[in-house]
């Protein structure tokens, strides 16, 4: 045998050594990918709660002894909303939604996922009540007190609204009259515990540099519902038995609605505080609640959302697996509020909630974020999918009536989407999301917009040739 010969025969054999070592490498890695990831060896997606197919609550189990989960379960999407918490009118309204909208009627959860916060507020980030047996810390006391406060005066202007505007000629003028005088006195009364509240809270966040941002936001909110206080009270008091009424009672009305939105941003602002305590408070490793719900609507509020987006990038580092995320948000609601009253659009907004429930049940999750903003949260979801998804949303809210007693009301939502990158922050997630939406609002509303990375693009609407419907409030 030649050397040429036997040198080309170690060469060949060293390269083949080579290759099964390299292949080995690789096979060991990608496993370990996947496994973290929460995917099969073939690549695809593994049963994760929350997953709908046909053998998911078998999975669900395994998986509840084995791992954190990363989004709700099918029961979480039926869950009802806990009596103790809601108006007592809340679960029957839940029910007839549901059957207007052709699902099925919500019923609690097994697992006790229905569990709702105490608040009266409608967006409530509260502890569950397991939780609610520990006592609050120094920073989260005045918060919760904070919370407590604002929705006691939110509760005194709805139902000063709801007198303005069942009193609408000169007769009325005398109970007018009495109802500003107990707003004016209730006002009084809150900004007297307010700010009490707040100097507590300021002396308790005094060393926390990290929430600085949260102080700076909670005193701007503070500075606006003082400043909507001060012109509403000057309307208010220059009230005259005597003068033009239905001037008079419409100016109360809008400065009552003005009065309403400003307690709104401070409300949702006090919820963000509580968030950013809550996340500085808990130990690392230790998860936020899934089953936190947002009071008025029944779906997941903020808090759970958030988590959700940190459990799934802690399950995913590598960004394999594909994550969209989408905002709806109610176009005009402050004209909303004005024309048809709080109480009205509250029950508007917890239609439009089951709406998103009926529409994306076994597809993704969907939450309240704050006032009229909703959120779809999609694992294993393709942009272009959940974009067809929010189009058909979009389109069912444009197309259905809404009706109030007499009054019809027809709303529409602007939208934006996109999708999680590969160790991106959720902050960067929210901005970009933030950014669209801004975009559909400046181009006329009721639009959708996706942001793929580099600008938002507005979506050309599908012809989807959805039906009309009608829901009764």
């Amino acid at each position: 045998m030649s050397f040429f010969t036997v040198y080309v025969m170690i060469i060949a054999t060293v390269n083949l050594g080579l290759g099964f070592a390299v292949s080995a490498y690789l096979g060991k890695r990608y496993r370990l990918m996947t496994a973290s990831a929460g995917l099969n060896a073939d690549g695809t997606s593994g049963p994760l709660a929350g997953q709908c197919s046909a053998s998911a609550p078998a999975a669900q189990g395994q998986l509840s002894d084995q791992s954190e989960p990363v989004s709700a379960g099918p029961s979480q999407h039926l869950a009802a909303p806990h009596s103790e918490a809601l108006p007592s009118d809340s679960a029957g309204e839940f029910a007839r939604l549901a059957a207007q909208l052709g699902g099925e009627k919500p019923t609690a959860s097994a697992s006790g996922d229905a569990e709702r916060s105490s608040s009266a507020s409608p967006q409530s980030d509260a502890p569950s009540d397991s939780q609610a047996a520990q006592p609050l810390s120094a920073a989260m006391a005045p918060i919760a007190a904070m919370q407590h406060e604002v929705d006691r005066y939110q509760h005194k202007l709805t139902e000063t609204d709801e007198a303005f505007r069942s009193r609408i000629g000169p007769a009325d003028a005398a109970e007018i009259e009495a109802a500003l005088s107990g707003l004016l006195a209730a006002t009084e009364e809150y900004l007297k515990h307010r700010e009490q509240l707040h100097k507590s809270l300021e002396e308790s966040w005094a060393a926390k540099e990290q929430l600085q941002p949260v102080r700076d936001e909670l005193a701007e909110a503070i500075r606006s519902q003082d400043e909507q206080i001060s012109a509403s009270r000057q309307v208010f008091q220059a009230f005259h038995p005597q003068g033009d009424i239905a001037a008079q009672h419409s100016e109360a009305i809008s400065h009552t609605s003005k009065l309403a939105n400003t307690n709104y941003r401070l409300r949702d602002t006090l919820a963000e505080a509580a968030l950013r305590v809550s996340a500085a408070e808990r130990s690392p490793g230790q998860p936020e609640s899934l089953s936190a719900k947002d009071e008025l609507t029944g779906i997941d509020n903020r808090a759970a959302l958030e988590e959700r987006v940190r459990q799934w990038q802690q399950r995913d580092p590598h960004g394999i697996r594909r994550l969209s995320l989408a905002v709806i948000d109610v176009d005009r609601c402050s004209k909303l509020n004005e024309q048809y009253g709080h109480k009205v659009v509250d029950k508007l907004l917890r239609a439009i909630g089951q709406i998103l429930l009926s529409q994306t049940r076994d597809v993704c999750d969907c939450a309240r974020l704050a006032g009229q903003r909703f959120a779809l949260f999609c694992p294993d979801a393709p942009m272009r999918s959940v974009t067809q998804l929010v189009e058909q949303i979009r389109q069912t809210i444009e197309l259905t009536h809404f009706r109030a007693g007499e009054q019809e009301i027809r709303p529409t939502v602007s939208c934006a989407v996109t999708a999680l990158r590969a160790e991106e922050q959720h902050r960067e997630l929210f901005s970009r999301l933030e950014g669209a939406l801004h975009e559909a609002k400046l181009s006329g509303r009721n639009r959708t917009f996706v942001h793929e990375g580099d600008y938002p693009t507005p979506v050309v609407p599908p012809n989807l040739a959805l039906e009309e419907k009608h829901i009764t409030l």
